[in-house]
C-alpha cells in the first residue's frame, strides 16, 4: 500500500487563531547552542480535543517540541502563537518525574489538590481512588517511592498529572517505564476523556506498536523537521 507524501499545513501570516485552536507554529525553529537546530521550520497547529502522538527516533526534536508547547523554551526563529483561553490548564508528564523519594505515593499524590479544582477533599480523595485502581496503583499508596519499581513510580507521575482536571495533557514517552498492558490502559483512559470532555493529549512516543494500534493524528518528526503530519502512519 502507498504511504501518504509527507506534509505541511499551507499557513500565511495573517493566519488568525480560531476560537478552538490550541496552539500554532509558523515556520519555528529551535537552538540550545545558537548554531545546531534542534527543530527547524516547525509550521503546524493544535486544536483543543485533538489527540496527537509525536513521533521519531531520539534526538528528533520531540522533547524540544513539548517544551515549546509548554513554553518551558523560546523559539529563535518564527512565532508561536497560543490560544487565549486562560482557564485552560495544561497537565505535564516528562522524564524528570520530580517526586519526593522518601515521601509515600499517596503524599506525593496530595500535591496535586487543589481546592479551585474540587469541592472538597474528599471529593479529591474519591478522584484519586478512582485513577489509582484504574491504573492498578491503590494498594500501593502506602508505600514510600524509594520502595516502588520503576513502573509504579510512572504510574504516580501519570495519576499525579490526571489529578489537576486538565484540559491539555503534554506528555513525553509517559510509558518508558510500563508494560504493554499498562500502556494500553493508560490509552484508554486518555481516550475516554478525549471522547468524553474533549481533552487534548500530545503524546510523544518512538514506540512503533504504540501508534500502530490506533489510528490518532500524528506529527513525525525526523533530524528536527516535521517528515508527516496526518493520521498515525509510523514512518
Amino acid at each position: 500500500m502507498q504511504r501518504e507524501k509527507a506534509t505541511t499545513p499551507n499557513f500565511s501570516r495573517e493566519h488568525i487563531l480560531l476560537k478552538n485552536d490550541f496552539v500554532y507554529f509558523e515556520e519555528v525553529s529551535f537552538s540550545y547552542n545558537k548554531k545546531d537546530f534542534a527543530l527547524k521550520d516547525i509550521s503546524l497547529n493544535i486544536t483543543f480535543g485533538d489527540f496527537i502522538f509525536i513521533t521519531g527516533k531520539s534526538g528528533s526534536g520531540k522533547t524540544s517540541l513539548l517544551k515549546l508547547i509548554t513554553k518551558e523554551l523560546e523559539a529563535q526563529r518564527g512565532q508561536i502563537i497560543f490560544s487565549k483561553k486562560e482557564d485552560a490548564i495544561i497537565g505535564q508528564i516528562f522524564q524528570d518525574l520530580r517526586y519526593l523519594d522518601d515521601w509515600t505515593l499517596l503524599d506525593n499524590l496530595r500535591f496535586s489538590y487543589d481546592p479551585l479544582l474540587y469541592s472538597t477533599e474528599l471529593d479529591f480523595l474519591s478522584e484519586l481512588k478512582k485513577i489509582s485502581l484504574w491504573f492498578g496503583a491503590y494498594e500501593h499508596l502506602n508505600k514510600k517511592l524509594s520502595e516502588c519499581n520503576g513502573g509504579l513510580i510512572q504510574k504516580m507521575a501519570i495519576i499525579r498529572c490526571l489529578l489537576k482536571r486538565p484540559d491539555v495533557v503534554v506528555a513525553d514517552e509517559p510509558t518508558s517505564s510500563l508494560d504493554r498492558e499498562n500502556t494500553f490502559l493508560l490509552y484508554d483512559f486518555l481516550k475516554k476523556k478525549n471522547q468524553e470532555s474533549r481533552m487534548t493529549i500530545i503524546w510523544a512516543t518512538h514506540s512503533q506498536d504504540l501508534v500502530r494500534n490506533f489510528s490518532e493524528k500524528n506529527i513525525h518528526l525526523e533530524n528536527g523537521r516535521t517528515k508527516y503530519i496526518g493520521k498515525a502512519c509510523f514512518i
